[in-house]
């Protein structure tokens, strides 16, 4: 979602001529993005293995 809103804002400042944004930033910012998700989707993910095994170990 947040790489479609600054897709979008960069669109609106390429139509308005006000050329606030590069190419090479709007780039930077959605790869940024992208790897800030893939890290929480990794973090996430591996949480809920080792708390899906540890649970078989349960005392009550």
């Amino acid at each position: 979602m947040l790489v479609l809103l600054a897709l979008a804002e960069m669109w609106f400042s390429y139509r308005e001529n006000k050329h606030d944004y590069e190419k090479r930033d709007t780039l930077t910012n959605i790869y940024l993005t992208t790897l800030a998700f893939l890290q929480n989707l990794v973090i996430t993910g591996s949480t809920f293995l080792i708390l899906n095994y540890t649970y078989q170990f349960r005392l009550f």
